[in-house]
């Protein structure tokens, strides 16, 4: 998985990239290509999916991160992507 910096939210390998460009992150990689972005992502075997609640059960938490108790969950086609607001879905 990858955190973003500036939002404090897990990301996968697929929505990465994605994140950093649409919220305008003023970082370097948000201009990388996508080859190369997909290559290090695989390189460092970053998770292209979130894992599911089973999963989760007795892991530690990450400090830092948000919870977002009013979260979103699409159901679109038992899509199952979670959203902080109406508007990132």
């Amino acid at each position: 998985m990858l955190c973003c910096t500036e939002c404090r939210v897990l990301l996968t390998a697929q929505t990465g990239l994605t994140h950093v460009r649409a919220a305008a992150h003023t970082v370097p990689y948000a201009r990388m290509s996508e080859d190369k972005y997909r290559n290090i992502c695989n390189e460092l075997g970053i998770r292209t999916d979130y894992p599911i609640s089973q999963e989760l059960d007795g892991i530690e938490v990450l400090s830092g991160l948000d919870i977002y108790t009013m979260a979103l969950i699409c159901g679109v086609d038992r899509c199952l992507m979670i959203f902080a607001s109406r508007g990132a879905m």
